[in-house]
């Protein structure tokens, strides 16, 4: 169903990038994992041993674990509780859904490489929304972004971004980088087609004057990805 491209495309991004890897006998950990769908599609890979799905609703656990019951899904574990707190060690941490704040706290709270609290290297994130303050953090704290891209699912548009939290590395925070995520193609319909939307969605900016752009960072920020949708556009139909 074209509501589920969401849920597909991450299992896709996190399948390939075991396979990519070559890992085997994987940990993954599922954070907020609400009806249990992510959890349920990831624990039918065998390279995949062990799905914990957390959530901080024990309500939200029921769902799953009554489609661990339906489905005989023995690989799965459910574990309420707040953000990383109710897992030690995973391979493969999912936070999808949720806002980049959140997943930004979740991740500066855990002290995840200084303090090994968590023995977890490589994060799957699908922020709900901020996320370009969520790619600033990444690009502030160093960590290395292996992926990051859009999808399209339902009409909405989704970054999936893949990044290695012990590894350091010096990313070029350019504009297209921070706004849009590196791995987007102008040949990507998805990418086009968010692009399109951007526009639409700010084109209320074109009646501002100078100065009401400038006095506002948010808005600042909205009239410069307006701005570079268009200029990228422009640029593709002209080809």
């Amino acid at each position: 169903m074209k509501s589920f491209n969401r849920i597909k495309r991450l299992v896709q991004t996190i399948n390939d990038f075991i396979d990519e890897k070559k890992l085997n006998d994987v940990i993954v950990a599922d954070i907020g994992a609400d009806h249990g769908y992510l959890a349920e599609i990831l624990a039918r890979n065998d390279k995949i041993s062990k799905v914990y799905a957390t959530d901080i609703s024990q309500k939200c656990l029921n769902k799953t674990e009554e489609l661990i019951k339906n489905n005989n899904l023995s690989k799965i574990e459910t574990r309420l509780g707040d953000g990383l707190k109710p897992i030690n060690e995973a391979d493969i941490v999912v936070i999808a859904g949720i806002g980049g704040y959140e997943i930004i706290n979740m991740i500066s709270n855990q002290n995840i490489t200084k303090n090994n609290e968590l023995k977890s290297r490589f994060f799957v994130l699908e922020p709900s929304k901020n996320t370009v303050e969520l790619r600033e953090f990444l690009f502030e704290n160093k960590y290395a972004i292996l992926k990051d891209f859009i999808v399209e699912s339902a009409g909405r548009f989704y970054s999936i971004i893949v990044v290695d939290v012990c590894e350091k590395q010096e990313i070029d925070n350019n504009i297209f980088n921070t706004y849009f995520g590196r791995d987007n193609d102008v040949e990507n319909p998805e990418f086009l087609g968010f692009l399109k939307f951007q526009i639409e969605l700010f084109d209320f900016l074109n009646g501002l004057s100078k100065d009401q752009i400038e006095a506002d960072e948010k808005t600042k920020m909205k009239y410069e990805i307006y701005m570079l949708s268009k200029k990228i556009l422009n640029e593709k139909q002209g080809d």
